[in-house]
């Protein structure tokens, strides 16, 4: 029978083997294993049964072997607020509320991969849903309850959650400054269709709503200083844009009047 192997003294990761400890037993108490005083690199001194100190083959082949102390191995690093926090399961988060943002982080992930592979793919989704719709008048009812339930929710994020808001408006402006023109030209289609299918009430009706809009975004954007300062500015600037118009114009219609009378 060979001889007991004496580790004392040898380093396994953070650990450093200090002397042998007392037999363990089983829960059973029909087995005893050896143990092991290990001293840790933060201080703290643990006593490890024999198998879970990777000194040979077998070992190093186990899952549960150890290479730093308990408390080391509880130290954990949340991956979504970087705030660090003791777990004794292998845990990403420090909170529940991590977590759910972790799960979304992840979805959104896969979502992005998947969009980036097939780039169809929502527009097969929407048509799909769309021809679903319209056979299923149940499936219907179901999803107009869930858009109208997601709608409620973020209009009452908006609300509440000022950094949700915030985030919201920059996206907003950033999708829109992509395609400003294509919006502004599609706005003003639709707004062109719809003023021919007006009647002059409706219109007038119309128009007067367009004017008491603009009253109450105007005045909105000068209750504050900045917002009146904000405000001139923008005025200076569509009058400018205005005179230009007219000059080109004029310019024009002065350009047509001399090729006319050259003839």
């Amino acid at each position: 029978m060979p001889a007991p192997t004496d580790i004392s003294g040898r380093k396994f990761g953070k650990l450093t083997v200090i002397s042998k400890g007392p037999l363990i037993h089983s829960q059973t108490g029909k087995t005893s294993y050896k143990s092991w005083v290990c001293r840790c690199e933060c201080g703290r001194t643990e006593t490890i049964i024999d198998y879970r100190i990777p000194h040979c083959k077998v070992n190093q082949d186990r899952s549960d072997t150890m290479t730093e102390c308990t408390h080391c191995r509880m130290q954990r690093i949340c991956v979504v607020c970087s705030k660090p926090f003791e777990s004794s399961m292998p845990r990403a988060c420090c909170s529940d509320e991590c977590h759910l943002l972790h799960r979304r982080q992840k979805g959104l992930a896969f979502y992005y991969r998947k969009i980036e592979r097939d780039p169809s793919w929502n527009k097969r989704r929407n048509d799909a849903n769309r021809e679903r719709i319209e056979k299923d008048p149940e499936y219907a009812l179901h999803r107009k309850e869930l858009d109208v339930g997601r709608t409620q929710r973020r209009s009452a994020r908006l609300k509440s959650d000022e950094n949700f808001r915030e985030n919201a408006n920059a996206r907003q402006r950033m999708a829109y400054a992509k395609k400003a023109k294509e919006v502004q030209a599609r706005r003003k289609e639709q707004r062109k269709r719809m003023i021919e299918e007006m009647s002059p009430e409706q219109y007038e009706q119309w128009a007067e709503r367009r004017r008491e809009y603009s009253r109450i975004y105007a005045a909105s954007r000068r209750s504050t200083p900045e917002g009146q300062r904000r405000y001139r500015e923008y005025m200076r600037e569509y009058l400018r844009q205005q005179n230009l118009r007219k000059l080109s114009s004029t310019g024009d219609e002065l350009i047509r009047k001399s090729l006319k009378n050259g003839k």
